[in-house]
């Protein structure tokens, strides 16, 4: 648990939320899960087994989404090609393409 005494030392803390290929959490994820619910049933002054529900099927979905992204890749379109300046004098030359 390196990191989590390095966390402790900067007075900082550290929940690592394991969740396995399935989604099934881990002890921690459950811990953290479960305070959150509790948090957000204070601040939104809702019911804790709604908080409950609501904490677990977010997070259900973003292990699936994550999941999901891991074996099909993004979709997002690859980002348009920028020319690399490495001096800002070069900056002054460029100009944009105006025919686009």
């Amino acid at each position: 648990m390196h990191s989590l005494s390095s966390c402790l030392e900067m007075r900082k803390d550290f929940t690592p939320l394991v969740y396995s290929v399935e989604g099934i959490p881990g002890c921690e994820a459950k811990a953290a899960e479960k305070r959150l619910a509790s948090c957000l049933a204070l601040k939104w002054h809702r019911q804790y087994s709604e908080m409950v529900f609501y904490v677990r099927s977010r997070m259900s979905l973003a292990v699936v989404k994550s999941n999901s992204l891991l074996i099909r890749g993004s979709r997002e379109r690859q980002q348009l090609q920028r020319p690399q300046l490495f001096d800002r004098a070069s900056m002054f030359d460029w100009s944009p393409r105006s025919d686009c």
